[in-house]
């Protein structure tokens, strides 16, 4: 028997926290002021930090032998924030300058990625007896962000976000070991199945 995998993958949603202003000669700013008049010239991201790692934010295992609700393991959908420490750069015009100069890696400021729900509604349309996993998961990144303020002062924190997510389910026996399946599937089989 094949395993099956049926996979959708979506938009990402993003998620930052930007902490611990600091001026161009890096003492720390805290208190009002700050940076809080920067006029954004620059952002900057390190490319390298931007690869993510999969994390799985919904998991339900299903053994329709027993019972098809399932049980779940995991429901902690990421939260989608921006912070900065007191006196920092304005939060929307950060997210403008994140959004115009890392659109095409796919680093994306708002939204929101799959839950719980999302892989029940999937779920509620498989017709299986043998058990499988269903799951949402999001590339999760952090990377260190500088903001470089029109005068020259710099904001300098860490962006804690996704670059990409998906949603899939996967069969946990007759395991075929030739197929070929996304990352994050692999990771769900393997992390996942022992508990269907």
């Amino acid at each position: 028997m094949k395993t099956t995998f049926r996979i959708s993958a979506v938009a990402a949603a993003g998620a930052l926290a930007v902490t611990g202003c600091s001026t161009a000669g890096g003492d720390a700013v805290s208190g009002p002021g700050g940076h809080a008049g920067c006029t954004i010239r620059a952002v900057d991201i390190p490319l390298d930090t931007l690869s993510g790692t999969w994390t799985f934010s919904a998991v339900r295992t299903v053994d329709p032998r027993r019972d098809r609700t399932g049980t779940v393991l995991v429901d902690s959908p990421p939260r989608w924030r921006l912070d900065f420490g007191p006196g920092g750069p304005d939060k929307a015009a950060v997210l403008a300058a994140i959004e115009q100069k890392y659109d095409d890696v796919g680093l994306v400021t708002d939204g929101f990625s799959e839950g719980l729900a999302e892989i029940d509604s999937f779920l509620s349309q498989i017709a299986e007896s043998t058990p499988y996993v269903g799951y949402a998961a999001v590339k999760a990144v952090t990377a260190p962000v500088t903001v470089t303020c029109a005068e020259g002062s710099k904001a300098v924190g860490s962006l804690s976000s996704w670059v990409g997510s998906a949603m899939g389910v996967v069969m946990c026996e007759a395991v075929d070991p030739t197929e070929k399946a996304p990352e994050e599937a692999l990771l769900a089989r393997g992390r996942f199945c022992a508990r269907a």
